[in-house]
């Protein structure tokens, strides 16, 4: 699943090695003379745009679960915005003011960069144990001959968050973040709803206790 995040163009709203994921934000922007908002038991649209229907419900499921997990009520689009109206702007309108939602989060992948390195099995630094002395380092080395090392894969996801008030069609903040080998969708989700509320607190857009 986590491959197919390479196909999404989403809206709302990350460095490692494999097997072990992390998530920053690189730039935000509040809107001038906003917060605090409190946001503690309000509904939130979590918007994925995608055209594989599947692919947008697992993520607006997991996006719209982080968001409930961190005190809001989110839902996830597709349960009212099914794939005939998503695309069309003046129904998509009409069912996101009429689904009673505060707030609207759009996310957005922008870029997905995958790099492959070779990760050596050599022992460094030095290290006494094997290298100590003459016979012990000829022991280690036949020991390890056919061990030469692996390629790991590294995947990097630059991903653009969107977040709107509903009721003026406001743009509050806007991120840009970058997540490193994320394990899954849920995970990615949680990640990024986590650390964009991070800066958001900091910013004085949301209040403290969301």
């Amino acid at each position: 699943m986590i491959n197919q995040l390479a196909r999404f163009i989403v809206v709302l709203a990350a460095v490692a090695v494999t097997g072990c994921s992390s998530t920053s934000i690189l730039s935000s922007e509040k809107a001038e003379g906003e917060g605090p908002i409190n946001l503690q038991g309000k509904q939130v649209v979590a918007l994925v745009v995608h055209d594989d229907a599947e692919i947008r419900a697992t993520a607006e499921d997991a996006l719209a679960k982080s968001l409930t997990k961190r005190g809001m009520i989110g839902i996830a689009a597709h349960t009212f915005l099914s794939s005939e109206l998503i695309t069309d702007k003046a129904k998509a309108k009409e069912a996101i003011k009429g689904s009673g939602a505060e707030g609207l989060v759009v996310v957005r992948v922008l870029d997905v960069e995958e790099t492959t390195r070779y990760r050596s099995t050599a022992t460094t630094p030095y290290q006494d144990d094997y290298y100590g002395s003459m016979m012990s380092y000829y022991a280690h080395g036949w020991s390890t001959v056919n061990s030469p090392g692996y390629l790991e894969t590294i995947e990097s996801y630059l991903i653009e968050t969107v977040c709107y008030r509903v009721s003026d069609e406001k743009r509050l903040w806007a991120g840009t973040s970058k997540s490193i080998n994320p394990a899954s969708v849920k995970s990615l989700a949680k990640e990024l709803v986590k650390e964009a509320g991070k800066v958001m607190k900091q910013q004085g857009l949301i209040a403290a206790k969301n």
